[in-house]
Order: C-alpha cells, then sequence, then structure tokens
C-alpha cells in the first residue's frame, strides 16, 4: 500500500499504512461500507422489524371456498345462504365478522382475477351457488 500524506496540523495520525481517514488527505478518501449497514438505523425514532412479520394467512375468499366444499360434500346442497356459510366458517376458526362474508360473496360474483377462481350465482331462493372453480 502506498503511503499518504496529509496537510493536518501537527498530526502524525494520518501518515500511516491504512486507509487514510483524514479529511485534509492529499488523495481522495476511500470510504469502506461494512456489510452491517441496514443493522443500525440512520434516523431517530421507533424502528419497524419486518422480519417478524407473519406469513400471510388464507383470504376470506379462500376460507368462503374452503366452506363452501364442506357444506357441498356434507349436506350435498347447491344454494347455500350467507349464513350457512358464515357458521361453517366459524366452525372452521374464521376472523372475519359476517358482513364482510357476505360482501365478498357479493364481489365473487364477478369472474375472479386471482386464485382460488371461484365464481358464485345468485340463487332463486336469496342464496348462492358455487358456478364454477378453476385452478
Amino acid at each position: 500500500m502506498t503511503r499518504v500524506s496529509c496537510s493536518c496540523p501537527g498530526d502524525d495520525r494520518c501518515t500511516s499504512n491504512n486507509v487514510p481517514t483524514c479529511m485534509y488527505a492529499a488523495e481522495p478518501l476511500l470510504e469502506v461500507v461494512p456489510s452491517d449497514t441496514s443493522r443500525h438505523s440512520s434516523f431517530a425514532g421507533q424502528r419497524l422489524r419486518l422480519g417478524g412479520r407473519k406469513p400471510a394467512g388464507s383470504s376470506c375468499r379462500d376460507e368462503i371456498v374452503a366452506a363452501l366444499a364442506v357444506l357441498a360434500d356434507r349436506d350435498g346442497k347447491q344454494v347455500l345462504t350467507v349464513r350457512e356459510v358464515y357458521v361453517e366458517m366459524l366452525a372452521i376458526g374464521t376472523s372475519y365478522a359476517e358482513s364482510i362474508v357476505f360482501k365478498t360473496m357479493q364481489r365473487m360474483k364477478q369472474p375472479a382475477a386471482r386464485p382460488p377462481y371461484a365464481q358464485l350465482e345468485r340463487g332463486a331462493t336469496g342464496g348462492f351457488r358455487l358456478l364454477r372453480v378453476r385452478s
């Protein structure tokens, strides 16, 4: 390594075989970024730990399709009400409110843009019928 001298007023520490750290150095300074730079925040305040997030769980749509499949297999009914689907979802252990289930089932009348590709149809008796499911 080359020896770099600086023009510090009376400071002998800057002339060494190490990377110069003096702001008066004759050559441009070389800054080495340590590999753990992301561990320390560069701002004041609370840190948000992103590594501790929970993995994504099942959506309301996923739980509705699962409940519809269980009800269709067990009871053999084609047209199911929101209340029947919601009671089955409660038995499975859902965290969604009945109003969210109803709104999601209303939206499921339109073709789905993401899996599960399930589409519902409004039944004649006021319930919903599973029109199609494609994977």
